[in-house]
């Protein structure tokens, strides 16, 4: 028997969902029991197991589920065309996963601090992203910033190399040190030194606290009852605890950025990104600092987690991995000096993070919408301010669209196999774009998206051209959902400097 996204693919190609009768939300498919809706399914799974939890529905389901819990519509969309009727309804402001963030606004109001308006939604949102975008959002804004984020990098291999004499690297700490290197090399126009050991206790603090505040943050936001009375969350104490930390960190930073270019008068390509938002003076540091806290905060997390996968993939393959290896000798030379030029010549490299997406999707809960008006999605009515969710991890790991799905084969998302596949409709669906980012999509997508892909193709490029990676012996995990799916626990590699 064919699978539900066969299903409901053939007849979207022959009818179109469109063209087709829509049908009420009632009808949906779905777990849902009289008033507690699917809350029984969900909690059999629990938060930690919600990415098999998405994966199940989809495969008893289909490409629509109804997920309504209590009081609260919720449908799972599956098939990307039909995102994209999302997205073409999000109208002038969009409101998704940042807007539901709901602790750390009330976090900043009793705090006596701006409220971040990336976390907002209405006219005031869409004027600070607008300001906030000029300067990294674009392929060409991202990758101006190449230069300091591969001297960055290359430090990260030196200090791992040096490390490597004194035994065993922890990988979550090696990641974790790298990313944030790299971010704030371009950021700021200097990386904070973490992989060196020369950076501050509180700038330590502060990058492990922004990977553990997104969790947190998380685990609030699917509790929005904790917001009667958070004071008596254990979890949100905790937030509090690192959100103090990390504001007077972050106001530091950005002050002392702003500073050391305020006399710069080279082109604006050369500026650090906090520098080129500070000299149009869009907004005032203070506020400038709150906003820059949350695109760490977001980047350092998701950048993190997309690295994890690739290398624990790459490690786990050593012909994939000898394969990307000859990629980055051939094109970027023994040192693997990126270049902006270089970065379209490296489809292998692509293909890597491609494959990696789709073998260990590291988003669960991030892309979400809420949309203002009814809309018809795969047949049926979803009513205004239903939370859309859209997961595609089942479908990509569908062994009718993916052959072998489980096997990590980054060939698949090559010129030709793309090619291939292009006449076969069903197919082809594995090539659609809005399957291809852990960064969504749409107005309200990921800021640094652009900036992070360079990260990652940077820090990629370096480890395999640097070193040999594998799996230590006995290594076993369970994949759970935190913010992102996450090893647990993290697995021990062994690098050997080449």
């Amino acid at each position: 028997m064919a699978s539900p996204l066969r299903r409901s693919a053939a007849e979207a190609l022959k009818l179109g969902f469109d063209g087709a009768k829509v049908l009420p939300f009632s009808a949906v498919p779905g777990p849902t029991w009289p008033v507690i809706g699917a809350l029984p399914k969900f909690a059999s799974y629990g938060y930690s197991k919600i990415n098999h939890y998405y994966k199940d529905l989809y495969k008893e389901y289909g490409v629509i589920v109804n997920t309504s819990i209590l009081n609260e519509p919720s449908v799972m969309i599956s098939d990307p065309r039909e995102w994209r009727k999302v997205f073409q309804n999000e109208g002038r402001y969009p409101n998704g996963l940042a807007s539901g963030t709901w602790a750390t606004i009330r976090l900043a109001q009793k705090n006596g601090y701006p409220e971040p308006k990336l976390a907002s939604t209405g006219p005031e949102w869409q004027k600070t992203r607008q300001a906030l975008q000029k300067d990294i959002f674009s392929i060409a804004s991202a990758t101006s910033y190449c230069e300091p984020v591969t001297d960055a990098a290359q430090q990260v291999m030196d200090s791992l190399k040096m490390k490597l004499d004194k035994g065993e690297v922890d990988l979550h700490e090696l990641l974790v040190s790298g990313v944030a290197d790299v971010f704030t090399a371009a950021i700021l126009g200097k990386s904070l030194g973490l992989s060196q050991g020369t950076a501050t206790e509180a700038q330590q603090r502060w990058t492990e606290g922004g990977i553990r505040f997104i969790y947190l943050s998380a685990q609030l936001m699917m509790q929005p009852h904790i917001q009667l009375w958070p004071e008596a969350s254990k979890t949100y104490r905790e937030l509090e605890e690192i959100y103090l930390t990390m504001v007077p960190v972050t106001m530091q930073l950005v002050e002392d950025t702003i500073a050391k270019y305020q006399d710069f008068s080279g082109p604006e390509d050369e500026l650090p990104y906090v520098a080129r938002v500070g000299k149009r003076a869009e907004m005032s540091i203070n506020n400038l600092s709150f906003e820059v806290m949350g695109i760490a905060l977001a980047g350092l997390d998701t950048t993190y987690h997309v690295l994890l996968w690739n290398m624990l993939n790459l490690a786990q393959n050593p012909h994939a991995q000898e394969a990307l290896r000859e990629e980055v000798l051939r094109v970027l030379g023994p040192d693997a000096h990126f270049t902006r030029d270089k970065l379209s010549e490296m489809p292998y490299l692509k293909a890597v993070i491609r494959e990696s997406h789709r073998l260990s999707m590291p988003g669960y809960i991030y892309t979400f919408r809420f949309l203002d008006e009814d809309v018809a999605l795969c047949g049926y009515n979803v009513p205004a301010g239903t939370r859309i969710i859209m997961a595609s991890d089942g479908l990509q790991n569908d062994p009718e669209l993916v052959e072998d799905p489980e096997e990590f084969r980054p060939e698949r998302f090559l010129a030709e196999a793309v090619e291939a596949r292009k006449s076969d409709p069903f197919k082809s669906l594995l090539d659609h774009k809005l399957l291809a980012s852990p960064f969504s999509f749409g107005p309200r997508m990921c800021l640094g998206a652009r900036l992070a892909d360079m990260e990652i193709m940077t820090l990629l490029a370096k480890f395999t051209a640097s070193f040999d990676f594998e799996l230590a012996p006995n290594q076993t995990w369970t994949k759970i959902a935190k913010t992102m799916a996450v090893p647990d626990p993290v697995p021990r590699l062994t690098f050997r400097p080449r």
